[in-house]
């Protein structure tokens, strides 16, 4: 969940903080559209990856969603569907954090 600095949401970014976690799906109420772009610096979230392709500093994945006119709730839950290829070989592996852009609570 999520409460935006607005009254309503019109847009909201998501960045998902690994280079290798690929978004399959996004569910929200009232969600219009939704589109990912990879990211250069976790700490550099605007830079497209593609302005800096040999970087590797970090990355991951902005996750962009539109919402209808209509929906005009101030809070909303956001469901996002990742995947992984996990080497056995290494026995763990790190769960990505997400980080809700312009969010008072995530």
């Amino acid at each position: 969940k999520m409460a935006p600095d607005s009254p309503s949401l019109q847009t909201v970014d998501i960045i998902v903080r690994d280079k290798a976690t690929r978004v399959v799906s996004v569910v929200a109420t009232g969600m219009q559209t939704w589109s990912t772009s990879m990211i250069s610096r976790v700490n550099a979230t605007i830079e497209p990856l593609a302005a800096h392709p040999t970087s590797d500093s970090g990355g991951g994945t902005r996750v962009s969603l539109s919402f209808k006119s209509s929906h005009m709730d101030a809070m909303t839950s956001i469901l996002i569907s990742t995947e992984l290829e996990i080497d056995m070989a290494e026995g763990a592996f790190t769960v990505p954090v997400l980080e809700c852009v312009g969010a008072l609570r995530q």
